[in-house]
């Protein structure tokens, strides 16, 4: 019987954690329009209006939430120096994303 109970609350832990994610998730919402932020600025669009601002905010916003420091650049220039930089920084935001989104 103890198995049992075990397996029902196991079952409902990871049938939860799947559906976590939804759509209207405040928190998935703004963290996707800020790595959409540093993305527009990367791809370096000469016709796309993101400011320097908006950047920094968006940089500043991912910290804040992740703890994961980036490697872009605000100072004289903005945006990455490298492109590995940005698709590791990339890489970890998503993957905190995932991890993280049900805490809202």
């Amino acid at each position: 019987m103890k198995k049992l109970i075990y397996f029902i609350i196991l079952l409902f832990l990871s049938c939860k954690s799947k559906d976590c994610i939804k759509k209207d998730n405040s928190l998935v919402i703004e963290f996707n329009n800020n790595l959409d932020i540093v993305k527009r600025i990367h791809d370096r669009n000469p016709n796309d209006s993101i400011t320097i601002d908006s950047y920094k905010n968006a940089i500043k916003y991912l910290y804040q939430k992740t703890n994961i420091m980036s490697k872009s650049d605000y100072s004289s220039t903005i945006g990455y120096l490298d492109d590995n930089d940005y698709n590791n920084d990339m890489k970890l935001w998503k993957k905190w994303l995932k991890e993280n989104s049900c805490l809202q």
